[in-house]
């Protein structure tokens, strides 16, 4: 059954500022952080399974938010850039499977520091010291000719390293079936291979348990991660592994790097 949905007069929210300078992204973040409950529409969050241990470790409170803006509020704690605080977006994978996507989607946005994110995520710190080392021996961004090109090249370089580092644990570049209406059971499989059409790419995917999933996504340039882009992975991981009740989605930013 799908979620009761929130009255009319509290479905329209917006926030202002979030394009603000990075000098003043930390007081954007604060300030959006501080709408919370008062201008956005918000539930509680479903208790399922596993993952109510997990997210009962972080600090913030269990509720979720209209997708869309459950992002803007992610991409403002990442433009942050506070070097002690992780920001994740999470979803319930059954919103993608059983019908409620005619619906408002919903996603939580959590905070938390680097030992707490390990305890749901183990190999944050590895893929982000994947991020930092391949940074650090890749050069100035001028020696590829262009930033889409550098960060096509840091992708390919990242993925070996998880490859060689982790092989087993972590899966690189994990290719899926893009969404697609109507499509029949047999569409979403394991398996496929990056250049087979209508496909899709994950950087990194761990499975922490069977039921809980992380998905780190790489970022070398100023583009955040985007509404489609979560609805497409969340729904075709959902339908491509249909054990797993909820998703962790991290962005992945080298700390070093890249060099102008």
């Amino acid at each position: 059954m799908a979620d009761k949905q929130p009255p009319k007069d509290q479905e329209t929210t917006t926030f202002q500022g979030i394009a603000a300078t990075a000098s003043s992204a930390v007081h954007e973040a604060q300030k959006i952080g501080g709408k919370i409950g008062r201008e956005l529409p918000i539930r509680k969050l479903p208790l399922i399974g596993s993952a109510v241990t997990l997210l009962s470790a972080l600090k913030e409170p269990a509720i979720e938010y209209p997708v869309e803006e459950a992002l803007r509020l992610y991409n403002a704690i990442v433009a942050a850039g506070d070097p002690h605080t992780i920001a994740i977006v999470s979803a319930r994978a059954r919103q993608y499977v059983k019908g409620e996507s005619q619906g408002r989607l919903w996603a939580s946005v959590l905070q938390a520091d680097m030992e707490t994110v390990k305890q749901y995520c183990p190999r944050y710190l590895d893929v982000q010291n994947i991020a930092n080392d391949v940074a650090a021996t890749m050069g100035p961004i001028a020696q590829y000719g262009s930033q889409q090109n550098y960060g096509n090249q840091f992708h390919l370089l990242a993925a070996g390293e998880v490859r060689k580092r982790w092989n087993g644990q972590l899966l690189a570049e994990l290719f899926m079936m893009a969404p697609l209406a109507g499509a029949a059971d047999g569409y979403y499989k394991e398996g496929i291979h990056s250049h087979e059409p209508g496909s899709l790419g994950l950087d990194v995917y761990e499975l922490v348990d069977d039921e809980t999933a992380c998905i780190y996504d790489f970022k070398t340039g100023a583009r955040r991660l985007r509404t489609r882009r979560m609805n497409d992975f969340s729904y075709s991981s959902a339908k491509t592994f249909p054990k797993v009740k909820r998703f962790f989605v991290i962005e992945i930013r080298p700390s070093v790097g890249p060099f102008s």
